[in-house]
């Protein structure tokens, strides 16, 4: 879905992958294979209910019409070089809280070439667009554009090391959330045997607020402008027993820190339930810890079923906890979260399925507006065409 989420980076590395297995093939191959177009478009309407809107206290319940369509295209002119474009756009219609309504797209257009039989290098630029028409005066409403540049080396049979720059710039004209950031992201990729994968991400993040800036003591704005630094490791483990059967586990470990003094009121003030919560967690320092596993089983050839599970913690250094009455309680903020959930694919025919999902979040927190649950159940019918 379309969500209000500052440094997200619409890229992918499927075109190398792609452009790498074809090449690969062709080595093997008597003769060159000519040049081929790939393409698929899909659509997904569907509907939702969720008992939590906000994901806080409020317990906002609300049913949801969504709906998305995509479209990814891969040209192979050599064997050397690919060509994808990449389109998604989605819409969420609200029922109750008719103001959340909203709509977006994203499109991005990557590069890949083969340097070396082993190096494999990729650019990547696009852009990103959410319209919020009625929320707050449509303050919410963003546009985007990201660029990124990747390396992939092929250190043996079994090992890969991945090298990736990315920059976002993205412009909130009726808000003062406009930013720059940079994202660098190194990854270690480990086959062991036939059946077991590590990958090991190391991320880097850094942000720059162009018209927020930091609150003195007395509440007055300073000329310094907020920022923030984002350090993320998330080790995963794959395990493929069978053919059918893929287990996925990862621990993430993040720290965030920053320099806002927008410690309510700010950015949006305690006492504000109808805002989405992660446009408030890295406007301050914590640090995080969780673990998230999945269990895909494909149980007959049209029937995929997926169970995840994830718990974590998160610690703010200096925001404060609240009580029910909205009074500091001399603590500081501290989150634990248990998210179990399902969801079913049924592929009908070649063109259509339909696809079931839900989802239990249960938090517990020493502030009384983020201690919660919520259930949230979708349902969608998709449609696609091509290869």
């Amino acid at each position: 879905m379309c969500s209000l989420r500052l440094g997200v980076y619409v890229v992918s590395l499927n075109a190398v992958l792609l452009f790498a297995v074809r090449a690969q093939a062709q080595d093997e191959a008597p003769a060159p294979e000519p040049s081929k177009f790939l393409g698929r478009v899909g659509a997904s309407i569907g509907g939702g209910y969720t008992t939590n809107l906000y994901l806080n206290a409020s317990g906002l319940d609300d049913t949801l019409g969504l709906a998305k369509l995509s479209f990814d295209g891969n040209w192979l002119p050599t064997s050397d070089l690919t060509l994808k474009l990449s389109y998604l756009g989605d819409g969420e219609i609200n029922r109750s809280v008719t103001s959340e309504g909203h709509w977006g797209h994203s499109g991005n257009l990557t590069l890949g070439y083969r340097l070396l039989d082993e190096l494999f290098t990729s650019l990547a630029g696009g852009a990103e667009q959410s319209y919020y028409p009625s929320n707050r005066g449509s303050r919410y409403s963003f546009w985007g554009a990201f660029g990124r540049a990747g390396v992939r080396y092929e250190a043996g049979e079994s090992t890969t090391l991945k090298l990736d720059y990315r920059f976002r710039q993205d412009q909130f004209p009726k808000y003062d959330l406009d930013n720059r950031t940079h994202l660098a992201v190194a990854q270690w990729d480990q086959a062991i045997g036939d059946y077991v994968e590590l990958r090991v991400p190391v991320t880097f993040e850094s942000t720059y607020y162009t018209e927020r800036f930091l609150a003195a003591s007395d509440g007055s704005l300073t000329a310094e402008h907020r920022t923030g630094t984002r350090w993320q490791a998330e080790p995963t483990v794959v395990i493929m027993p069978s053919f059918g059967l893929r287990i996925t586990g990862s621990v993430i470990g993040e720290k965030n820190s920053s320099n806002d003094t927008y410690y309510y009121p700010g950015p949006f003030g305690v006492t504000e339930p109808g805002v989405n919560p992660s446009l408030i967690a890295h406007y301050d320092s914590y640090l995080r810890g969780s673990t998230t596993w999945s269990v895909r089983w494909d149980i007959a050839d049209p029937l995929t079923a997926t169970v995840h599970v994830s718990a974590g913690l998160r610690q703010f250094d200096k925001r404060p906890a609240y009580d029910s009455n909205g009074l500091a309680t001399g603590e500081k903020e501290k989150d634990t979260w248990l998210e179990p959930g399902v969801e079913a694919r049924w592929r009908i025919t070649d063109f259509v399925g339909l696809s079931v999902n839900y989802t239990y979040l249960k938090q517990w927190s020493n502030d009384a507006l983020w201690d919660f649950d919520a259930h949230r159940v979708e349902g969608f019918v998709d449609v696609w065409w091509g290869n």
